[in-house]
């Protein structure tokens, strides 16, 4: 059993190559310390480090990207992917019903940050490109799925 904390999936291989092709065809240098590492959050519990839930390291998430947006407001915004996926929500509602799980950030939306300090203009763009007439569905997989305690010194 894990006890509060942060839990996250990771991109695979294919799914994390497809997030950075969106991400460079922005311009953003992927060697910034803006750009974060690449994951979705399915559960951040800051206040209560006894809620337990099992990690469920071996489990496959799929999602569809369904745009983009900014979170965050003047020099702060933060570009961010977002992500239709049950398999997500599930799996959030899953480690929150482990016990008294507090979540900042109601309702849950699956996202994967692309880009600290971003401009509306690149949440604009991206949205051109994820939304471009005739464009399939960009599917994602998300694995690894690991929970650690909260870095308070972290973005």
């Amino acid at each position: 059993m894990s006890k509060g904390g942060y839990w996250q999936v990771v991109p695979d291989a294919d799914s994390e190559e497809m997030l950075l092709k969106l991400a460079a065809a922005l311009g953003i240098d992927l060697d910034s310390d803006d750009v974060p590492d690449l994951h979705v959050t399915l559960a951040y519990d800051k206040r209560n480090p006894e809620v337990e839930a099992q990690v469920n390291p071996d489990a496959d998430f799929t999602a569809i990207v369904k745009g983009a947006t900014l979170f965050g407001e003047g020099d702060k915004k933060i570009l961010v992917v977002l992500l239709e996926s049950d398999d997500l929500q599930q799996e959030h509602a899953r480690i929150h019903a482990c016990g008294s799980a507090n979540f900042d950030f109601k309702p849950y939306q699956p996202h994967v940050t692309l880009l600290y300090g971003a401009k509306d203009s690149q949440a604009e763009y991206l949205n051109q490109i994820i939304s471009h007439p005739g464009r399939p569905p960009i599917g994602l997989r998300f694995i690894d799925e690991s929970q650690e305690p909260i870095d308070d010194n972290a973005r």
